[in-house]
């Protein structure tokens, strides 16, 4: 490879660089990459956190209730009561 060749590419390396820099400043407001982890991070903790909350939750979804979790649920249907162990 040449010289001229040589730098043309790394012209249009650079310029990839920059381009993406922009996509990550426009996207995220930051091209930082520790604050790109730091973003990354704390969605995958808030994500984590939503999993648990719904791991025992009770979502009455129109006529049907469902039931997440691992809980052992009984209804009594003489007396239109419900408990939960």
């Amino acid at each position: 490879m040449d010289e001229k060749k040589i730098i043309e590419a790394l012209e249009q390396t650079l310029i990839g660089l920059y381009r993406d820099k922009e996509r990550l400043e426009e996207g995220l407001g930051t091209s930082d990459c520790m604050e790109i982890v730091s973003i990354y991070r704390n969605l995958e903790a808030q994500l984590q956190d939503l999993y648990k909350e719904r791991e025992n939750a009770i979502f009455i979804e129109g006529k049907e209730i469902v039931i997440e979790g691992s809980r052992k649920i009984r209804i009594l249907t003489d007396t239109a009561s419900s408990s939960l162990n």
